[in-house]
């Protein structure tokens, strides 16, 4: 799935290993995996990213930033949630441009009041005893994922952010640690892309065709899943256009419905851009096509609706008006001949 959340009641330390290992992250107290996102409706893959530590070491950009903050205390812990750091965390959400979770506590607990599913650390960073910085992270058997890093817009100048990621680093290293994942980046949206920064000999990604952990420095636009589903989906596009068929390509707006809590529907839609080839019928069905880039293959959907939105969508490729359940694959080929073939012509 390209979508998907659990809500595990305990996640032992090699679980949460083999959970990394295959593009999954901590939400509150689920463990969920998208390989896609939408920004102000524009929609980015999710390329998942992580740190081989044993061949980290600081650049001189990052041996600068650990000089400059140098004075500062640091303290290491097992992780708490205070009113200091709830205070904090808020002061450095409403000084930033881009939406943070409502609460600390919501972002590691989201609604549960129970004990932890993970085994969590906090950094903490001290101006004398004057709290600026709080980062954190949990730890696996050998592996760790960096959760959060919030700290005092009146300390922006010091990379106050970046230096608790290189303080995660540093710790986990230093506990034997084979892996670090600091999340995903997505190609075109820049907040992420600091993630990059933590040195090209060390940073992998996650190859979604090929299911496997790859150098970054062999990223190319060819690896961007959402690109060759356009790409695969524009070439059939054109096919169906040789025969008067008209085939609308739509970008699908619930392509994540599936990582909202309480919605039990199984087998949601999860691709993020499809071809709409007919309008839904009397039995709520519709067929699609799709690329899967995991396959390799073209898949014709037959989909059903099982919610309808009373909104007006005024983005005409933006597809929004139903929310769609897969009912069957009809066929998949990975040829648009075959394609053609199975629909008659």
């Amino acid at each position: 799935m390209l979508a998907q959340v659990i809500y595990p009641d305990k996640i032992e330390p090699n679980g949460l290993d083999d959970f990394l290992e295959n593009g999954w992250f901590r939400m509150g107290q689920s463990i969920f995996t998208t390989n896609f996102l939408t920004f102000k409706n524009n929609f980015y893959s999710a390329i998942w990213l992580r740190i081989v530590l044993s061949n980290y070491c600081d650049s001189e950009s990052q041996k600068k930033i650990l000089k400059q903050n140098s004075s500062f205390n640091v303290t290491i812990a097992n992780a708490e949630i205070s009113k200091e750091k709830e205070d904090l965390f808020t002061k450095y959400k409403n000084g930033i441009n881009f939406e943070a979770s409502e609460s600390l506590h919501y972002l590691l607990y989201g609604n549960s009041n129970s004990d932890s599913i993970y085994y969590t650390k906090e950094i903490c960073i001290y101006d004398g005893n004057k709290l600026i910085g709080v980062g954190y992270f949990d730890i696996g058997l050998d592996s760790a994922q960096g959760i959060t890093c919030f700290y005092n817009p009146s300390y922006k100048k010091f990379s106050i952010g970046k230096y608790l990621m290189l303080l995660k680093i540093s710790y986990c290293k230093q506990l034997g640690l084979k892996y670090f994942y600091p999340g995903y980046f997505a190609p075109g949206y820049k907040l992420f892309d600091y993630k990059l920064m933590l040195g090209k000999n060390c940073t992998q990604y996650l190859n979604l065709s090929k299911n496997k952990w790859i150098n970054t420095a062999k990223f190319s636009d060819e690896n961007i899943p959402l690109l060759l589903m356009r790409y695969k989906l524009f070439e059939l596009q054109n096919k169906l256009f040789e025969y008067n068929i008209e085939a609308r390509l739509k970008n699908y707006r619930y392509f994540d419905a599936s990582l909202i809590e309480n919605i039990f529907a199984q087998q949601l839609l999860d691709f993020p851009t499809f071809l709409l080839m007919f309008d839904i019928d009397e039995n709520n069905m519709i067929p699609i096509v799709v690329y899967n880039v995991s396959n390799e293959k073209y898949q014709i959907l037959q989909c059903r609706s099982i919610w309808q939105s009373e909104l007006t969508n005024s983005i005409v490729e933006i597809y929004s008006d139903n929310l769609l359940q897969v009912a069957e694959v009809l066929f998949e080929s990975k040829t648009t001949s075959e394609i053609l073939e199975f629909i008659g012509y």
